[in-house]
């Protein structure tokens, strides 16, 4: 089988653009949110139970170990298959009409 450098090299690319644009579009998400979040103060005082003297700003989150990593390559490389697959039988399409 042969395998086109030019479609191999614009599928690896897609590949590594994929998680970056992932990752820009939920801090874009999250910084929506948090601006348009507006804490209901009246609401928490009037329903009796106490106020909260300490609040925590964040937590630790403890990842899932190797697998987590080996399911996301897995994903990322199956991703790029199914690109890859799509992308050469549009090629060759395109190229008998």
């Amino acid at each position: 089988m042969r395998f086109n450098k030019r479609l191999l090299l614009e599928t690896i690319i897609v590949c590594c653009l994929l998680p970056v644009l992932l990752v820009i579009g939920s801090m874009i998400y999250g910084m929506l949110m948090t601006r348009a979040y507006v804490p209901d103060v009246t609401a928490s005082y009037m329903a009796g139970s106490p106020l909260p003297s300490q609040v925590s700003f964040g937590s630790i989150a403890v990842m899932g170990g190797v697998m987590e990593y080996v399911t996301a390559a897995a994903g990322l490389l199956l991703f790029g298959v199914a690109y890859y697959g799509v992308r050469s039988f549009i090629q060759r399409r395109m190229q008998r009409s």
